[in-house]
C-alpha cells in the first residue's frame, strides 16, 4: 500500500504541477485522501481478517472448518459463501487488480473539470 500511495500521490502532484494551478494544492491533497481512503480501509480490514485466518491454533474447531473450506474452494470461481474475503474472487480482484494510477488520472481530470 505504501508504494501504491506514493505512486498515486506522485501522479496527482505531477498532474497538478503540469496544470499550472498551484494555488489549489490543498484541494489536490484532499482528492488524494478521498481516493486512497477506500483502498487503504479495504486493505486494513483484510489484514485484520487474515490475522484471524492465519493464526488459528491446531486444536481450534474453527481452524478445522477453515481447512475444510479451503480444500473445497474452487479458485477462479466466485464463492460468496466463503466466510473469509481472502477466498472470494471479487475481493482479490478488487484488491490486486485495481489500477490505482489510471484511477488517479481519471479522478484528476474530473477534479479539474469540476474546479473550473
Amino acid at each position: 500500500m505504501a508504494v501504491e500511495d506514493g505512486a498515486v500521490l506522485g501522479k496527482l502532484l505531477g498532474l497538478h504541477e503540469k496544470s499550472g494551478r498551484t494555488s489549489s494544492t490543498p484541494s489536490v491533497l484532499a482528492l488524494y485522501e478521498s481516493l486512497r481512503k477506500h483502498r487503504t480501509t479495504l486493505n486494513v480490514q483484510g489484514a485484520n481478517e487474515n490475522r484471524k485466518l492465519y493464526h488459528m491454533v491446531p486444536e481450534d474447531v474453527t481452524k478445522q472448518r477453515r481447512d475444510e473450506q479451503l480444500a473445497e474452494l474452487q479458485w477462479g470461481e466466485e464463492s460468496n459463501s466463503f466466510p473469509w474475503s481472502w477466498g472470494r474472487y471479487s475481493y482479490l480482484k478488487d484488491l490486486l487488480g485495481f489500477d490505482s494510477i489510471a484511477n488517479a488520472e481519471q479522478e484528476f481530470q474530473d477534479f479539474q473539470k469540476s474546479s473550473r
